[in-house]
């Protein structure tokens, strides 16, 4: 499961969740949860000067 988020201003002060249980089908069956800036999320962060900073969420499952 891999999904972008919007974060504003380097993320100060944001928070989002993402529910890895639900995702894999229980908690039991989660392996990973990884939050990354994927090349595209430093990209539009450069582009937009530090505005809109985009981070992608990864859950990965047994």
């Amino acid at each position: 499961y891999t999904k972008s988020q919007t974060f504003f201003i380097g993320g100060i002060g944001q928070e989002q969740t993402v529910n890895a249980a639900e995702v894999c089908g229980g908690a039991q069956n989660v392996a990973k949860i990884q939050t990354v800036q994927e090349a595209k999320d430093i990209a539009l962060g450069l582009v937009t000067f530090g505005i809109y900073t985009p981070r992608t969420a990864k859950v990965f499952c047994r």
